[in-house]
């Protein structure tokens, strides 16, 4: 009898996981890094990180989410804490949709950088 392989799962046992565990999972397969106990460890502070990214990761049934301007300073403060130096970002899934949440100046360099790269590869 063959048997399968120990990564193929049910597609309906994803379903049945919380969101937020969803959510980390999603985290690890685009390349980041989840931590264990999701910020419960002093430690490895929020949920995970995604590039240079201290990612919150949360989410809701409701058609809204509010951010809390206190929240938020308390997850740039632990970004900017982490080692090397993280940006602080939220990872919002409001029912169907996947937003995720950085601070404007980060989204104005990141976007004037892909520019800059496009410009010089279209160049050569």
């Amino acid at each position: 009898m063959s048997r399968l392989p120990l990564d193929l799962e049910p597609p309906f046992k994803r379903k049945l996981q919380p969101g937020h565990r969803r959510q980390e999972a999603d985290l690890a397969r685009q390349g980041g890094i989840t931590h264990p106990a999701s910020g419960r460890i002093w430690r490895f502070k929020r949920d995970g990180r995604l590039f240079d990214f201290l990612v919150e990761a949360r989410t809701t049934e409701k058609d809204t989410y509010t951010i809390d301007g206190k929240e938020w300073d308390e997850i740039a403060k632990e970004a900017h804490m982490t080692p090397p130096g993280c940006m602080p970002a939220m990872q919002i899934d409001i029912g169907h949709r996947r937003l995720m949440v950085i601070d404007h100046e980060i989204f104005l360099e990141s976007q004037n950088l892909l520019v800059s790269l496009m410009a010089e590869a279209g160049r050569e």
